[in-house]
């Protein structure tokens, strides 16, 4: 059966008290993950994974959606070129032309910024600056539609390509944007090593499955011979003689 609302809180509970760090951030999903269809495993191991695999589809959902917005938006752009090309020249009361050579300036300006430092700092910042820039160039460009009166019956494929594009771009801003700050939101609320966690998959069992996981060493290993060293390790042989006489043996 699905999660009731007392399993998630039972469930909750427990990870939020017993869990380690990074899967506390579990705790905040599980709500969102009983209404999705997650069903009650028989240990926290098997919920995690159950978790990782639904965060990966979401990822990969995500992924498939950017591809294809990508792909529309490289169509929106060839043909607001190609109308530019042919209908550049013609009667338009607002300068949309000229929107097309701004953006075109900018990504040819930063980009040739961009190759001339390799910090990640500067390819931040220069990524950052460009954005702020298009973003308000798009603004401009809504601007000049919205005040246009003539220019869709006098040169209607100028119009409406830049137009379409327009859309396109101010869509995408505001996706971005809601991206970012729902991310800000989810790593101020389960901290940046809880989601590498989730994105990596790694799961933290403690000191003990740790210790498990180590890898068995024998005691002839060739790293642990030394050639002009004794036969016995002195140190622990002291450490067990010592331990011995406080055992009473």
């Amino acid at each position: 059966a699905l999660l009731s609302d007392d399993d998630v809180e039972s469930v909750a509970e427990e990870l939020a008290a017993t869990g380690p760090a990074p899967e506390r951030v579990f705790c905040h999903l599980l709500r969102i993950l009983a209404e999705l269809g997650v069903r009650r495993p028989q240990n926290n191991e098997q919920y995690q994974q159950q978790v990782r695999r639904r965060v990966y589809r979401i990822i990969c959902g995500l992924a498939q959606f950017t591809g294809l917005m990508l792909t529309l938006g490289a169509y929106l752009w060839l043909c607001a070129l190609g109308a530019l090309y042919r209908y550049g020249a013609g009667n338009c009361d607002v300068p949309l032309g000229k929107y097309i050579y701004i953006q075109l300036g900018i990504v040819a300006v930063f980009g040739s910024i961009r190759l001339q430092g390799s910090s990640t700092r500067w390819r931040l910042v220069l990524s950052f600056a460009a954005s702020v820039c298009s973003s308000l160039v798009v603004g401009i460009g809504l601007g000049w539609i919205l005040s246009s009166h003539t220019c869709s019956q006098t040169n209607p494929a100028l119009y409406y390509s830049v137009l379409h594009l327009l859309l396109y771009e101010g869509s995408g801003i505001l996706f971005v944007t809601t991206l970012a700050v729902a991310a800000a939101v989810l790593l101020r609320a389960v901290g940046v090593n809880s989601v590498q966690s989730i994105l990596t998959f790694r799961v933290t069992h403690g000191c003990g499955q740790a210790v498990k996981n180590m890898p068995v060493v024998p005691h002839d290993a060739p790293e642990l011979m030394q050639e002009d060293g004794p036969m016995e390790c002195v140190i622990c042989l002291d450490s067990l003689a010592l331990a011995d006489r406080k055992a009473g043996f």
